[in-house]
């Protein structure tokens, strides 16, 4: 609460004042395994290493799909898309003509930085992007083949535009992806060991597990943003 102004020599200044409300987010464990025999484990050491790599590849893709999507209740973390602000067309609302997935970054990059954020990255599903690569300009050239950087990748209204499965088809979510934190309370592990009846059936399980928790200020999710482009693009769009 407050404003900050330019006062008057000698005169008094404004108060303000920063509501901070205690919260907790549970720090929630990701684990996978699976189970090989003793003898595969001894005459095939490559292929304990394809196992683990496997089971290591599948917790991961979990894991990011989480970090997107989770909803935060029961065992889960909170994802982007639940602790993001819904897209808004702002001072752009009717005011586009032929809007396209490339406007659409450009209003949700002004929406950031209304929030007082500093659009830096975008994620959209990789059937999107290749939509989206289709879109030509006034002499029918690539629009995003304009914004490629020194390091490969597309820049658009100062985003880097990355793909992933984690996103559903046609939506987005981005923004200044910095007021997201990431904590990993315990390092990825694996470990292998005896379960149940693994020493009668002479089989070693392993397991591969990592504890960790996301989340961003109630202050900062207004930089964070997410929205579907029909939507979007129907809300830029000239009346």
């Amino acid at each position: 609460q407050g404003t900050p102004i330019f006062i008057a020599e000698g005169a008094g200044k404004i108060q303000l004042s920063s509501l901070w409300v205690e919260k907790t987010a549970a720090v929630q464990k990701i684990a996978v395994y699976g189970k090989v025999t003793t003898e595969l484990m001894a005459d095939l050491p490559q292929l304990m290493s394809y196992i683990q790599s496997s089971l290591m590849k599948r917790l991961s893709v979990k894991m990011e799909t989480e970090l997107f999507t989770g909803l935060g209740t029961g065992n889960t973390i909170s994802g982007a898309k639940t602790l993001a602000t819904t897209f808004s067309a702002g001072a752009n609302a009717l005011a586009i003509n032929n809007a396209n997935e490339f406007d659409v970054l450009d209003a949700l990059a002004l929406q950031v930085e209304v929030a007082f954020g500093t659009a830096n990255a975008v994620y959209i599903h990789p059937s999107t992007w290749s939509l989206m690569k289709g879109l030509k300009d006034s002499t029918n050239r690539p629009i995003w083949k304009d914004y490629v950087n020194e390091n490969g990748v597309v820049n658009y209204a100062g985003m880097n535009i990355f793909t992933s499965t984690a996103v559903t088809a046609g939506e987005f979510i981005g923004g200044d992806m910095e007021v997201l934190h990431v904590l990993f309370r315990d390092a990825l592990t694996v470990q292998i060991g005896l379960d149940g009846n693994d020493f009668t059936n002479n089989v070693k399980t392993i397991i591969v597990e990592q504890r960790l928790v996301q989340f961003a200020s109630a202050n900062d999710t207004p930089c964070l943003v997410k929205g579907v482009f029909a939507t979007a693009k129907a809300a830029l769009e000239t009346a």
